[in-house]
């Protein structure tokens, strides 16, 4: 029996370096982040329980009801469930392809920050249809090309992930069996690594 508690901090591991590859297409990044997600959550994990954010949002949502202030377990519980979705959608979004979708996280940010304006998809299938349909310039997607095309496409946050080989798995005691699915594959111990981008 491996002992719980590491075991879930290296499933939210999994979950949370997880990043769509250069040739991946979105569709099949989709599929394979939701895989983690729901292989954490049936495992009891969560990465969405946030009593802050889900406050707020509850009162937000009385306030629009006409009871500011009197926020009633029903609106707590509509907060949970759109926090939640809400939270999913924006780890899949951090972990899309920067070299295609960095200019779309820009973007976002700086609606919001500066028009206070919330683009941000309320879903995942929301988040894959702005994906799909989102069109960078082509000046921008050129100068990524020519600055990152012999480098690994890291998340938002400036952290560069490799998917690790067979080497990281046996250094962690895993062994990896062949025509396994993608959720055992992934779930191994030491199938992702990361380091820090080069400033």
């Amino acid at each position: 029996h491996r002992h719980p508690i590491y075991t879930m901090v290296q499933m939210i591991k999994l979950v949370v370096m997880y990043i769509q590859i250069a040739d991946q297409n979105n569709e099949d990044y989709k599929e394979c982040f939701e895989s983690l997600w729901n292989a954490l959550e049936q495992q009891g994990g969560c990465l969405t329980n946030h009593p802050g954010l889900i406050a707020e949002r509850a009162a937000e949502i009385a306030e629009d009801d006409g009871r500011a202030g009197n926020v009633i377990a029903a609106d707590t519980t509509t907060a949970t469930a759109e926090i939640a979705s809400e939270m999913k959608a924006a780890f899949m979004l951090s972990g899309a392809n920067n070299g295609r979708y960095e200019d779309l996280k820009n973007h976002l940010e700086n609606k919001y920050t500066i028009k206070k304006e919330d683009g941000y998809p309320s879903n995942t299938v929301e988040l894959l249809s702005i994906m799909n349909n989102y069109r960078t310039s082509s000046t921008n997607m050129q100068y990524r090309t020519s600055n990152r095309n012999n480098e690994q496409q890291g998340d938002d946050d400036g952290l560069n992930f490799a998917q690790g080989g067979a080497d990281e798995a046996d250094a962690e005691g895993e062994d990896e069996q062949s025509g396994a699915s993608f959720i055992q594959r992934t779930t191994q111990l030491g199938t992702y690594q990361y380091q820090e981008q080069p400033q």
